[in-house]
């Protein structure tokens, strides 16, 4: 099965507008493409970060059509949905737990990989303040006691937002710990 082609072809993906659930205002479809000689291809599509997302996902269904040059193929292979929101991924790796553990005051040992009191309010607020994009390797962050320097950053974090909005403090909002105030672990 060979259908390659010499030039790129568009492989012609509308919005289904009656299953999809974000405004029309909030993503854009860039471009559905299979490449020349390629078989697969890819569809671009630009999101826009919305408060809302914070808490609850929306959804973009999309439909592939007939094209002058494709079929769009029979269902459920001729849709596709995505989903998205501004949750962060729960971390599975033992290390990353850790890493986790070594930041936050999680009323388990520092260097535990128990995820009993694991917070996405928590997990967040390491990725803002020490601007990472996700959680590392505990080891990366173990080197030359490293961690004990990020978890003051994020001390003092807290601190300051806390004086800034009294009475509102941030809280865990999943876990063990749900609905008490974060705290970085303490060395």
């Amino acid at each position: 099965m060979d259908n390659k082609t010499d030039s790129d072809r568009d492989a012609n993906v509308s919005v289904d507008t009656e299953k999809t659930t974000i405004a029309a205002d909030t993503y854009e479809v860039l471009e559905s493409i299979i490449p020349a000689g390629d078989l697969f291809g890819y569809t671009r599509i630009k999101v826009y970060n919305a408060a809302e997302l914070d808490v609850i996902t929306r959804s973009l269904y999309l439909k592939i059509n007939n094209s002058a040059e494709l079929l769009a193929g029979p269902a459920p292979y001729d849709a596709c949905v995505l989903l998205w929101n501004n949750s962060v991924v729960r971390p599975t790796v033992a290390n990353n737990i850790r890493t986790y553990n070594f930041l936050i005051q999680s009323g388990v040992g520092f260097s535990s990989t128990s995820a009993a009191n694991y917070s996405p309010a928590a997990h967040k607020l390491i990725l803002k303040v020490l601007g990472w994009e996700d959680l590392p390797s505990y080891a990366i962050i173990y080197v030359g006691d490293a961690y004990k320097a990020y978890a003051a950053k994020i001390a003092d974090y807290i601190a300051a937002y806390n004086a800034a909005n009294p009475g509102n403090p941030l809280l865990h909002d999943d876990g063990g710990l749900k609905g008490q105030p974060i705290q970085a672990r303490v060395y």
